[in-house]
C-alpha cells in the first residue's frame, strides 16, 4: 500500500510533468497574465510587414489556384466536347 500511495503522490503533482490543478479561476488568470509578460510582442512596423506579406502570399496563392482551376476546366471541357 505504501508504494501505491507514493506512486499516486508522484503522479498527482510532485513533479513538473503532472502539476497540481489550479485552485481557482482567479489563480488561472493571474498565471496567464504573468505568462503574457514574457511574450516578446512585435513592433508596429513588424506587424504591418507581416500583414502585407500574408496578404501578398494569399493573393498569389489565389491566382495560382484560379489558374489551375481554369486550366483543368478547359481541359475537361475539351475532352468532354469530343
Amino acid at each position: 500500500m505504501d508504494s501505491n500511495k507514493a506512486r499516486r503522490a508522484f503522479l498527482i503533482g510532485t513533479n513538473k510533468i503532472f502539476p497540481l490543478p489550479m485552485n481557482s479561476f482567479t489563480t488561472y488568470l493571474k498565471n496567464a497574465r504573468t505568462e503574457l509578460t514574457h511574450v516578446v510582442w512585435p513592433t508596429h512596423r513588424q506587424a504591418l510587414g507581416h500583414l502585407f506579406l500574408i496578404i501578398l502570399i494569399s493573393i498569389f496563392t489565389a491566382v495560382i489556384i484560379a489558374g489551375l482551376d481554369y486550366a483543368f476546366t478547359q481541359g475537361v471541357g475539351y475532352f468532354v466536347a469530343q
